[in-house]
Parts: C-alpha cells; sequence; structure tokens
C-alpha cells in the first residue's frame, strides 16, 4: 500500500443529501464527477444519508496526480476521511467508480461499514475479461481486440474535445450505445443536465485525469478481490449494455461476501432512478 500522502493535495469533493446523517463516500462514474451525485440529494435526504462525493485526480478541483494503481488512491481517500473526522463509512460507486470502493474495503477495511457497487467493472487484471469494457463500442470500429484498449483511451482525448465544444454529440452517441431503459432516463431534460454538467466537469482540467482513471481500470488494481471481507450489495443491470452483466457475475463468484441483486429490464443508469435509490439508501440503515 502507499505512504499516507502527507504533502499532496486534498482531493476536492462535495456533500449531498442530509448534512449530519449517515455518511456513505460515493465513488462517481468516469468520464464523471462529483455533480453526478446531484441527482441523488433528494433521495439521501429524505434517507438521512450524508453523500460524500469526492473528485479524482485531474478531475474536477481535485489537482492531476499520476497513479499507477487504483489502490494507489487509497490513502487519499483516508485522508478525506480524517479531515471530514469520519473514521468509518460505507463506501459505494457506480460504474468506474466501483473499484474505488473495493480498494477501500480490501485494504483498509477497519474503515469500512459495507460496499455498494452498482453497474461496475470486475477486475479485468484478475478475471481475463478484458474484452468486456470494449465489447459495446467493438461493433462501431475496425480494429482488433489488441487495439481496442489503445483506440478508447484515444478517444477520451475526443470526448473532452467534444465537451468542451458540442456536449451534445457526446450525448447523441451515448444514447445510442445505451439500453432503451437508459434512453428513457437521458431523455429527461433536468437528468440531462445534470449529467452533462457531471462531463463538463470531468474534463474541466483537460483529458489527463479521465484517460488516467480509465487506464487503471484495466491495470493490476494492487488488490484482489478475495483480499474484500466486507459485505457487498452488488447491483447490475441485466440490459446493460456498457457494463455487460458478465462482469456482475464474476464479481459475484469473486468477493466473499457478495449479494447480487440482478436487476431486470433495467441498463446502466438505473441508480438515477427514484425507486432504486430509495431501496438502496433504505438497505443502508438496516
Amino acid at each position: 500500500m502507499t505512504q499516507e500522502p502527507a504533502s499532496a493535495p486534498l482531493f476536492g469533493w462535495r456533500e449531498y443529501g442530509a448534512p449530519n446523517g449517515l455518511p456513505v463516500i460515493y465513488h462517481h462514474g468516469m468520464p464523471g464527477a462529483h455533480t453526478e451525485a446531484a441527482w441523488l440529494h433528494d433521495q439521501a435526504r429524505r434517507n438521512d444519508v450524508r453523500l460524500i462525493v469526492p473528485d479524482r485526480p485531474g478531475i474536477g478541483a481535485t489537482p492531476f496526480t499520476a497513479l499507477n494503481r487504483i489502490a494507489d488512491l487509497v490513502p487519499h481517500f483516508c485522508r478525506l476521511m480524517d479531515h471530514l473526522h469520519v473514521p468509518r463509512c460505507h463506501h459505494a460507486g457506480w460504474s468506474s467508480g466501483g473499484p474505488m470502493a473495493l480498494a477501500m474495503a480490501a485494504l483498509v477495511p477497519e474503515r469500512i461499514t459495507g460496499v455498494s457497487i452498482m453497474a461496475s467493472y470486475t477486475h479485468f487484471y484478475e478475471a481475463g475479461l478484458e474484452d468486456s469494457l470494449v465489447k459495446p463500442f467493438a461493433r462501431h470500429t475496425r480494429f482488433t481486440r489488441g487495439r481496442l484498449v489503445e483506440v478508447l483511451v484515444g478517444l477520451i482525448r475526443v470526448a473532452g474535445w467534444t465537451e468542451r465544444l458540442l456536449p451534445w454529440v457526446y450525448l447523441f452517441y451515448l444514447r445510442r450505445l445505451c439500453s432503451p431503459a437508459d434512453r428513457e432516463i437521458l431523455s429527461q431534460a433536468a437528468f440531462r443536465r445534470v449529467f452533462m454538467a457531471a462531463q463538463t466537469e470531468a474534463f474541466r482540467q483537460g483529458t489527463s485525469g479521465a484517460r488516467q482513471d480509465f487506464a487503471l481500470q484495466y491495470r493490476d488494481w494492487g488488490f484482489r478481490l478475495k483480499d474484500v471481507q466486507a459485505p457487498v450489495m452488488l447491483y447490475q443491470g441485466q440490459d446493460d449494455p456498457i457494463v455487460v452483466r458478465e462482469n456482475g457475475e464474476d464479481l459475484n463468484r469473486r468477493l466473499p461476501q457478495c449479494d447480487l441483486r440482478r436487476i431486470d429490464g433495467e441498463g446502466h443508469f438505473f441508480p438515477f432512478l427514484n425507486g432504486f435509490q430509495h431501496e438502496w439508501m433504505a438497505a443502508l440503515s438496516r
């Protein structure tokens, strides 16, 4: 595990929900930023949950820091918890945020009360499912599997450029890729505003943060899934074309205490449904 980054800048963060509620650190997706959790604010307030949402390096207000493994983020998250006087709490992650929550559980279990991960990738390096991430894009490129990762990392640069100049181009492509259930969520003007604000925030400093965040998913994370001894609530949309359901099945097999909840008819964006948010947040206090 890496040393405590005493001289490193504190991660930027934002809080949503009930200020004095049950603390939950929420790890955002990618491309994404703390602002995506604004869509969870009302339900968090109703369910007495305090959402603490840090931006990772190069995202939002967090300065870019070069990292080698997802494990390198753990001391930074611990430092933020110390700063907020939160000795232990639940960690949750959506999509690319899931591995961050698992890293905390594996490497500093004494700071974890539980883990929730939603529509999240498995440990590609460990599981050998490297093509599951790029599978949704395969029909859109002539490149072979061996080059798809390189191509997708390059596309993050294009995504950043697109977000700054014409965000709706990115949204148009995403809506084509998503499931019917996801397109219905993305069709809501209020949600689109929150979602696109998160995309813009993700690229506020440029594209280095998003590119690094993506690349870390594909390397050795610095721990193994069997090291996660905390109970994990795992939610997987069965119609998710972005994080395909094989990811959830693999996580369920490898995590020692995993409760996989398969959600029929939903895709990648189900965490932003009010009904799901209420069910999930109510379960946190049980």
